[in-house]
């Protein structure tokens, strides 16, 4: 489709004749009084030059090609004055006139063309008069004519290929240069313009507007036993020992630290009962993350714990676990003392069914206050296959390969004792608990979007007949690809092809202008 206005513009002033001549759109009728145009010539048929290369004793030539050459345009006029200073004034005003390069040259016989051209040269006049006739001649480097209203054509959606289209009507009688004009509606990674004479391609069609990214995401963060006791699952969780028993409650209190802190550990209220190691026990299966998958490959697992010791006869056990998706052990942090006799205790780093490390530290290495030893924070840190423990200010790292894909399900907390009858309750640590819990998961997918070469708004102009590009009227040099081939609508019609990013939605806006040239 396209919308062509017509021109109906006529020479109707009487002072004018039948091919008056207007120069950048005035009349030098209109300008210099006394002045008419006779007639014209030079706007006829063209004549062009053939290349040949003669072979040999070849009969004839070979044709080679076609050219038009320059063509000048001369007017012939007349010029009358009633005084000689009139007649002077109407000179110095006619040069004024003339003195233009590239001028628009239109004809009063043929409104809707033009021709581009100098004046180059003009005849002597009769002396001693204030009445001559005389012409100038212009010099037409493009020897063509143009409409002087470019034709536009707008764009419809090829619903099969998705693509936008238009058809170029030329009716002129030569190739016209193409230019157009694509307003983007969306942010957009390219557009090509393809026809079966040339093809242009602006950006990159690889180009995307969104990519999958991952983040982390806090899942827990709990602070207060008051508040940890709110979210376990009583009596189940995944410890590091299957006999190991799952009895007993917890409980909440207040904890005055001396320093005027005050904090809220979940303690043991009681044990139970048991004939292996048993004690209280509760899990918190980790909800699901924003972008709706369970289970986190990466994480980073944190508690702070109390474990203070009063007296070398206490012993008890607090495990800090985490369990993967199929309920199995992932990862341990196991403290215990399982005898007295000195102020020490036995950590354990497991991953799966492996201890990785097997330490001592004495007593208050844990504790809350003791901030150069971590204040009392604990961690389990999982990156693909490389695990890392946090305990009392040192990090301890492993990498497990066969663990790498396995994801955290489950966070379990579990104070044991030894079996009925081994020890009284009055060895039991004085102090062993859980103050504070988080649960961070660092792979969470999300789409990220990236700022397009094309944003929502911009005008990328193409102009046909200079063979170059802009973005919002600024030229932009490294937009186009390489190959790219300007081409010409020929006289009839030409299909045009638009493609543009899938994710430009909605579409550009796209139209393409031609204007018709003639000989």
């Amino acid at each position: 489709m396209y919308e062509f206005t017509d021109t109906t513009e006529q020479a109707t002033d009487t002072n004018l004749g039948a091919e008056s001549l207007k120069i950048n759109g005035k009349y030098i009728e209109d300008l210099i009084p006394g002045y008419l145009t006779l007639y014209t010539s030079g706007r006829e048929l063209l004549e062009c030059e053939i290349a040949t290369q003669v072979i040999g004793n070849k009969d004839g030539a070979d044709y080679r090609g076609k050219r038009y050459p320059a063509r000048t345009i001369t007017v012939g006029y007349q010029l009358c004055t009633s005084s000689e200073k009139e007649f002077r004034e109407a000179y110095n005003k006619l040069n004024r006139v003339l003195n233009v390069e590239q001028a628009q040259l239109i004809f009063a016989d043929e409104l809707d063309k033009y021709f581009v051209g100098t004046k180059v040269g003009n005849t002597a006049v009769s002396t001693g008069t204030n009445c001559v006739t005389g012409e100038i001649d212009f010099y037409c480097a493009d020897p063509f004519k143009y409409s002087l209203e470019e034709k536009v054509f707008t764009t419809i959606k090829n619903t099969t290929t998705g693509a936008l289209e238009t058809t170029v009507v030329n009716d002129g009688v030569l190739p016209a240069a193409i230019s157009y004009e694509i307003i983007h509606n969306h942010e957009n990674g390219y557009i090509g313009i393809v026809s079966e004479y040339g093809a242009l391609q602006y950006g990159n069609p690889g180009e995307v507007d969104q990519e999958i990214r991952n983040k982390s995401e806090t899942l827990l963060n709990l602070s207060g036993g008051d508040k940890i006791i709110k979210q376990i699952a009583k009596g189940t969780g995944v410890l590091t020992d299957s006999a190991f028993q799952r009895t007993g409650n917890f409980t909440w209190q207040d904890y005055h630290d001396g320093k005027n802190q005050v904090f809220y550990p979940m303690l043991a209220a009681n044990y139970g009962s048991g004939n292996n190691w048993h004690g209280p026990c509760g899990q918190i299966t980790l909800p699901a993350k924003r972008d709706g998958d369970t289970g986190s490959v990466s994480f980073k697992a944190t508690a702070k714990i109390m474990w203070e010791l009063q007296y070398a006869s206490e012993i008890g056990c607090l495990q800090f676990n985490i369990g993967d998706t199929d309920g199995k052990l992932l990862a341990s942090m196991n403290l215990c003392r399982k005898s007295g006799g000195n102020l020490t205790t036995n950590l354990k780093l497991i991953t799966g069914n492996s201890v990785k490390g097997n330490l001592n530290f004495n007593r208050g290495q844990a504790n809350e206050y003791h901030k150069n030893n971590g204040g009392g924070y604990m961690y389990i840190q999982k990156t693909g296959e490389l695990f890392e423990f946090y305990f009392a200010g040192n990090k301890y790292q492993y990498r497990i390969s066969e663990l790498a894909a396995k994801k955290a399900a489950s966070i379990t907390m579990w104070l044991g004792y030894p079996p009925n009858n081994t020890y009284s309750l009055d060895h039991a640590i004085h102090y062993a608990g859980f103050i504070d819990l988080s649960f961070r998961t660092d792979s969470v997918t999300y789409l990220h979007d990236i700022p397009n070469r094309y944003k929502a708004g911009e005008v990328l102009t193409v102009d046909g007949p200079s063979a170059k590009m802009y973005i919002n009227g600024i030229p932009s040099l490294n937009d186009e690809a390489v190959g790219s081939k300007y081409f010409k609508a020929p006289p009839g019609e030409t299909k045009v092809e638009f493609y543009y990013s899938d994710f430009s939605d909605p579409a550009p806006t796209i139209t393409a202008k031609i204007r018709e040239a003639y000989l």
